[in-house]
Order: C-alpha cells, then sequence, then structure tokens
C-alpha cells in the first residue's frame, strides 16, 4: 500500500518555503500461494538510468505537470485545499515508488525509499552513511530534529538529499529545488 502525504508551507511572496512531504511505504508484493498459478512471463529489464539532482528517467526537474499528465507519468495525484499551487503523485511504471512534488505546475522535487533506485556513484537505500559520504566527499551534512542525518549534494539550484535513520542507513533519496528540500528537512514546516 502507498501512503502519500501533501503538505506545503509558502512564504509572503507565494513561493515555496517549504515543499509538501511525500512519504512512500510499499508493501511487498502478494506471492502466489497455489504451484498451479502460472509463472509470470519474463519482462523486459527497463533502464531506469541513474538518479540525479536534475531528475530520473523522464521525471526532470522543471518538468510540466500537463506534460506529465499527457504521456501518464504521474499517478495517485492529491492536493490539499490548504496547499494552493501543490499537486504530488507517484510516478508509473518502473518509477511507481518515486513520489513526485509538482509546485505550479511544474516538477519540484522527487523522492523514493525504493531499493531498487540509485545514484550513478552507486547510493541507494539501506548504504550507511559513511560510505554516501565517501561517495559524495563535497556533501553538506545536515542534523535532523530527532538525531537524523543527512546529506545534502547541491549542483546548481537542485541537490541530491539523501535521509538517515539515527542508526546512519540511508532510508530515503530525494533530489530537486536544494532550498526546499534543506528548509523541510531543517525546520520540518509544512501546511
Amino acid at each position: 500500500m502507498a501512503v502519500l502525504g501533501l503538505t506545503a508551507a509558502c512564504d509572503d511572496g507565494g513561493t515555496p518555503a517549504a515543499a509538501p512531504t511525500a512519504i512512500t511505504s510499499l508493501s511487498p508484493s502478494a506471492v502466489p500461494s497455489s504451484a498451479a498459478a502460472p509463472a509470470p512471463s519474463a519482462s523486459p529489464k527497463v533502464d531506469k538510468g541513474f538518479i540525479t539532482a536534475g531528475g530520473y528517467g523522464p521525471y526532470k526537474i522543471g518538468l510540466a505537470l500537463a506534460k506529465a499528465d499527457a504521456d501518464k507519468l504521474v499517478t495517485k495525484k492529491q492536493s490539499a485545499a490548504g496547499c494552493p499551487g501543490w499537486v504530488a503523485g507517484f510516478g508509473s511504471g518502473a518509477y511507481a515508488d518515486v513520489a513526485v512534488v509538482f509546485y505550479n505546475g511544474e516538477l519540484l522535487w522527487f523522492s523514493t525509499d525504493g531499493k531498487s533506485h540509485q545514484t550513478a556513484a552507486g547510493a541507494k537505500v539501506g548504504a550507511k552513511l559513511a560510505d554516501v559520504k565517501a561517495m559524495y566527499a563535497g556533501a553538506k551534512e545536515l542534523p535532523g530534529p530527532n538525531g537524523e542525518k543527512a546529506l545534502s549534494v547541491n549542483s546548481g539550484k537542485n541537490t541530491l538529499f539523501f535521509r538517515f535513520t539515527k542508526a546512519g542507513v540511508l532510508q530515503g533519496i530525494e533530489a530537486g529545488s536544494a532550498e526546499t528540500l534543506e528548509f523541510r528537512y531543517t525546520e520540518g514546516e509544512g501546511c
């Protein structure tokens, strides 16, 4: 089951001060209980590429929501009455466990806790903090409100953003607006 919570905050200028919080939680697929059930046919491997600060596969930061809708790239779309301009959802196909967040019709950021996604340097959910720090020597370390840590690897206005548990295990990867993702993490604000 997937859960998506939409929260946001805007500063006085109407621009996002913090992005919606999108949380993905996926249960394992059901396994057929009958030996007589047909085996699934082999499907071709999808080459998704790597998560970057600027996007992942078809989900490029700045992607127009209208284009994403036309190309059937977003599922389970939601918006909240108190958060005008914000739309959140999930990717489709091989990206079904990637939460996507749009602001004023453009992709602002995305996140995943899926273990099948990774960065070009090899960071993926389950990695240790020390290993990800070694992969991204210039990363900015941010303390979390409850003893967690995050690493932010800026690339222009965007960032690869890694969230770790208190035990130092990578629990999620986000990418998009550096200002929004860092503010969201350090201030913990939303609407």
